[in-house]
């Protein structure tokens, strides 16, 4: 469909009306929609599939946060599992800080 309009702007170009720039004009928004359109599929289609493979590449790993609990803006505690370990974190204005290493019995169910 594109070659159909470019083919017809550019038997139109040399002697119809307004010249060379009504053709330059259409060419260019021509141009303008085909990227737009083409930005919007990767966009929509290709992002999603990068993000779900470099969060595939993270299944296995050593490291999982087993639990999050907000205190407050900014401020949160995490129990995170390395190995077999699980270890207490505070985070607070940008910092995190380890508060303890945890035992299995700490994590059971009351």
């Amino acid at each position: 469909m594109i070659l159909l309009i470019a083919e017809t702007a550019a038997s139109m170009a040399p002697g119809g009306f307004g010249g060379g720039y009504l053709w330059l004009l259409v060419r260019m928004l021509l141009v303008l929609v085909v990227v737009v359109v083409f930005a919007i599929l990767v966009l929509k289609y290709v992002v999603p599939r990068l993000g779900a493979l470099h969060a595939r590449g993270f299944r296995g790993e050593w490291i999982e946060v087993v639990a999050r609990r907000s205190l407050e803006p900014k401020r949160h505690l995490w129990i995170v599992k390395v190995g077999k370990r699980h270890f207490l974190l505070g985070s607070a204005d940008g910092s995190i800080n380890p508060i303890a290493e945890l035992e299995a019995r700490d994590l059971e169910a009351p």
